[in-house]
This record gives C-alpha cells, structure tokens and sequence, in this order.
C-alpha cells in the first residue's frame, strides 16, 4: 500500500471529532460564501493566485446543476469540493486541457469535473480529503449520468490519486495559465470502479453514517434541509447572495467572456446591476 495512502487512512481512522462533523451540500449564502472564501486562501497559499479578491471566482459554480461539498464543524466550512458538469460554458479544465476534453465529447463519453477542492490549514492533517472526495464520487455515481470523473492536478500527485481512486492519466502536461502557470495534468476515473473501490476500503467504506456524513442514500443527503424538495431540483442562489459574491470577488458582469455574461445574466438577472 502507498506510504501516503497509509498515512491519510491513519489519520482518518484516528479522526478525534468526527462527531462534530457534517458533510452536505453548500445551500445557504453562508456556507456558499465560506466555500468561497476557503478555496481563495488555499489557493493563495499554494501560490497559485495573487489577487485582492476576498473569494475564489468561478462562474461554473454558479450553474444551477452544479454542486458545493463542504464538511461543517459545528458552524464553520473546514473543507469543500465541487462537481461540475458539462455545460454550455465547458468545465474548469477546458481552459487547460481543451484537446483531452474535447476528445471526451467527441467520443460522447458523459463527464463532471471534481474541482475547487480545499481543506482548511488547521484541519490538513485528519484524513479529511477523502471523505470529500468519497461524498463527490457517492454523488457521481448515483445521482448523475457521468460515466467518469476528470480532475487536473499536480504531476506529482497523479500516482496519489491513482492508489486513491483509480485515477489514471488521460493526456499531457500543461500550465494552467490562470492558476500562475501551475504544472497540470489530466486524469480520469470510471466513478462506478472509483465507488467499488471505495466500498472494497476498510476505512472509506466503514460506518460513519451516526454523525450525518453524507452517504449514497438520498434520505441522509440533507441536500437542502426543506422537505418537499429533492437532489434533482434546479438551485439558484438568491439575489443577496450572487451580489455579494461578485463584491467579494471583485468583479463586474461585463468583464466576463460573453459567454459567461450571457448565461450569468440570464439566470441571475440582479447583475444587471453590477455591470
């Protein structure tokens, strides 16, 4: 077994609060914007951004069919990760790997990117990413029509995520020229080998369902806290919420590609406002 998968899986099975934890889907303004705000400061971190920007930008995340992970302790986001899939504005890593990807579509093989991910400095050392990442690929798999996950990372992380979740090179080297020219390189994962394999896990597998983690039944999704409303169900952040977003973030509509302006002013039309 990998040395680093060995110590994640130790860290996880010592995890000394999973009582205080829940893993869910972002649904209010507050946990959106914490989200938000803990992925601009992780990606900071790393170097990957030097902005005044107070939140990590994205207007894929937007889209109504995307979803935010986040893991709560008591009140606060301690981590957050997001699936994206295909839309009319691509995904994150076209902008890296547009050839990989549009291999994909052209082989009308159904896709999401997992992306955004993002634990919080404090928390680094319990295992917590891969609860995240076992939530998103639960999700995945049950609850969309994807046949495989794709995720740019760091080449000297590939062999990582391959013992993690069979995630296997599908394409070359690149900079990604957003993120400070940061080395990436594609993988993909069939999510219905990447759940066997989770399942098969001693420690991703075991039961953790007492402290409202999220599982792959719909009745523990708690997706939006509300009954009468289920995962399918489009969501669209309120007025209050985008307008304070685009604040933080430091942007207008009308700098947007047109694209993005075009489909963001039409499901948000309060960013009239804010051009």
């Amino acid at each position: 077994m990998n040395r680093k998968y060995e110590k994640l899986s130790h860290q996880l099975d010592k995890l000394p609060f999973i009582d205080e934890l829940r893993i869910k889907f972002a649904t209010t303004s507050d946990e959106f914007l914490q989200a938000m705000k803990l992925i601009h400061q992780a990606y900071e971190k790393k170097g990957l951004v030097n902005d005044d920007k107070e939140c990590y930008f994205s207007p894929y995340i937007l889209l109504p069919k995307n979803k935010i992970i986040i893991i709560k302790k008591n009140q606060k986001v301690i981590g957050t990760i997001s699936v994206i899939e295909d839309s009319p504005l691509g995904i994150p890593m076209d902008k890296v790997h547009p050839e990989d990807i549009n291999n994909l579509r052209n082989k009308k093989i159904n896709f999401v990117e997992i992306s955004a991910f993002a634990i919080a400095p404090k928390y680094h050392h319990y295992g917590l990413s891969l609860l995240l990442y076992r939530a998103a690929f639960i999700y995945i798999n049950q609850y969309t029509n994807a046949d495989c996950a794709v995720i740019a990372v760091h080449p000297r992380v590939s062999k990582l995520y391959n013992n993690l979740f069979q995630f296997e090179v599908f394409g070359n080297e690149k900079e990604y020229e957003s993120l400070n020219d940061a080395k990436s390189i594609p993988l993909l994962a069939k999510s219905s080998n990447s759940v066997k394999f989770i399942k098969n896990n001693k420690i991703l597998s075991r039961d953790i369902e007492k402290s409202n983690i999220l599982s792959e039944y719909t009745d523990s999704l708690n997706i939006y806290n509300s009954e009468g409303k289920d995962i399918d169900n489009i969501f669209i952040w309120n007025d209050k919420c985008i307008l304070n977003y685009f604040n933080k973030c430091n942007i207008k509509l009308n700098q947007l590609p047109l694209k993005q302006k075009e489909l963001l002013d039409w499901l948000y039309p309060v960013l009239r406002s804010h051009l």
